[in-house]
């Protein structure tokens, strides 16, 4: 999830930290970027300040050693060993993918330093480069889960679609590796052109039966700069209950557990600090044949980015509109002849519905 809450990364334009150096990590030549491992490992948050990456160019001899901050976001890259860094990044304080200034040096010669100013739209998809002058540079167009094509300065497309400035942070402000066309979310490897992770998710089934889901199939709504979210603890007590005997439907006020901490340790440092995750969160369950409401109960939740309630929803409206939904279906099940694909059909929507009720129950509002 984003890190609005986090404290804003010192810039760091002409410095690099000599624990950086010494946790460096090295992909042997030949190794894909898929086989490194990401930073969400089992390191500790400490493990993680400075930590720094080299990757190498299958193609040529060319090296390049990346090195992060606290935020996992990346301050500087050197090129070949040089002393002069090749690019050295400035993020702005209020979302963590949100770029302000690469200082680019093509030769590395120290000398030859250009600016050049990120332009993002609302989900920190890199649209355009401009230099310090306000020419554009370049531009980039994206699929919905991340397929970019790179533009020329009039809108035209690149010939070779290649970054003619070098340019690697793109789908929501993240690296995409050029060789291998997978961008690294922090704590997993993300493929634009398959519309999901590569590795499984390491907080396994919080918020999805999918282990591989992208932001819940959801990419032009939800974000997810960590691959992960950020696990936090309820206790709900029993408010109201409607409804009879077949059917009742439960309202619980749930408040944060003060005796469980927010899951900081998988979920990456600063994370679990934004604001906007909710002390307190509404939740509706229904109880059929005579069963009764619980009176009270735990539960935990996953946040993601950004840190809004992916479940801000109103329970009835949910349940209102899957009733029509159902309705349309039910209608062209009875228009199927066979009888044995019509009672599947029906069997489809019992179990659709059963599934979309537990859904709507997970709606924060009413």
């Amino acid at each position: 999830m984003g890190e609005r809450g986090c404290q804003r990364p010192i810039e760091t334009r002409w410095a690099t930290s000599p624990q950086a150096e010494a946790r460096r990590q090295q992909i042997q030549l030949g190794k894909t970027l898929s086989e490194a491992e990401p930073f969400g490992d089992s390191a500790s948050l400490n493990d993680r300040l400075g930590r720094t990456q080299r990757l190498r160019d299958t193609s040529s001899t060319d090296f390049y050693d990346y090195y992060y901050n606290q935020q996992w976001q990346v301050l500087e890259v050197r090129k070949n060993g040089s002393v002069n860094p090749w690019k050295q990044y400035v993020y702005h304080p209020q979302y963590v993918d949100a770029i302000a200034v690469r200082y680019y040096d093509a030769n590395t010669s120290g000398t030859g330093i250009v600016e050049h100013y990120y332009l993002q739209d609302a989900n920190f998809n890199v649209t355009a480069v401009v230099d310090n002058t306000g020419t554009v540079k370049e531009r980039y167009a994206y699929t919905p889960y991340g397929e970019v094509t790179v533009l020329d300065a009039d809108f035209s497309s690149d010939a070779d679609n290649k970054s003619d400035i070098s340019n690697e942070l793109l789908y929501t402000g993240r690296r995409r590796d050029p060789e291998t066309g997978l961008q690294l979310n922090r704590n997993r490897f993300y493929a634009a052109g398959l519309g999901r992770w590569v590795n499984r998710d390491p907080a396994d089934y919080f918020d999805s039966y999918n282990l591989y889901q992208y932001v819940l199939s959801n990419p032009t709504g939800l974000l997810d700069a960590s691959g992960l979210g950020c696990k936090v603890c309820y206790n709900c007590v029993l408010v109201s209950s409607t409804g009879g005997w077949w059917k009742k439907q439960c309202e619980y006020s749930c408040s944060e557990d003060p005796s469980k901490k927010r899951d900081l340790k998988q979920h990456g440092g600063c994370n679990c600090e934004d604001p906007r995750i909710p002390k307190v969160i509404t939740e509706g369950e229904t109880v059929r044949f005579g069963g009764t409401c619980r009176l009270t109960y735990d539960t935990c939740q996953d946040f993601t980015d950004p840190a809004v309630d992916l479940r801000n929803c109103s329970r009835k409206k949910c349940k209102r509109d899957w009733k029509a939904r159902m309705k349309k279906l039910k209608k062209t099940c009875s228009l199927i002849p066979d009888p044995i694909a019509k009672r599947a059909c029906k069997a489809a929507i019992r179990a659709m519905t059963v599934a979309m009720e537990e859904t709507c129950n997970s709606c924060k509002n009413p």
